[in-house]
């Protein structure tokens, strides 16, 4: 996060110099070339910070049914929390009742078969339930 913040300091502090020098210099050419400097830096600073990536990413939800759970031994706290943890997660809600976890995630980042394989590391089994999720 924070290399973040330095490369758009970074690209702010070019975007002034190339201002500046425009000033200086004057004329058309001067001010159409700050222009270009200022729409590449644009467009870098959306490259790199990955404004057309993580945000038009597709987040799916899917409802795993688990098995081997036991109500109130602490099994529900344990899948939320490794699945929060896993990378491309970015919700995970327990269902007690019904023995499922409901998990929204990128599916450009993790595949569900690397959900289940966190889930089945805790020591529970888990397969995909056809039921809706209302997730999370």
């Amino acid at each position: 996060m924070l290399s973040m913040a330095i490369l758009v300091m970074a690209m702010s502090v070019e975007m002034a110099i190339a201002i500046s020098v425009a000033s200086a210099v004057g004329g058309p050419i001067a001010w159409g070339l700050a222009i270009l400097v200022i729409v590449g830096l644009v467009f870098a600073h959306i490259k790199f910070m990955n404004h057309g990536g993580h945000c038009m990413q597709r987040i799916s939800q899917h409802r795993l049914r688990i098995f081997g759970f036991e109500p109130d031994c602490g099994g529900g706290h344990l899948l939320v929390r490794v699945l929060r943890s896993t990378p491309g997660v970015t919700a995970a809600r327990f269902d007690e009742p019904r023995q499922a976890v409901c998990v929204e995630l990128l599916s450009e980042v993790v595949a569900l078969e690397e959900i289940v394989a966190a889930i089945e590391r805790t020591g529970f089994r888990a397969t995909e339930s056809r039921e809706p999720c209302p997730c999370c």
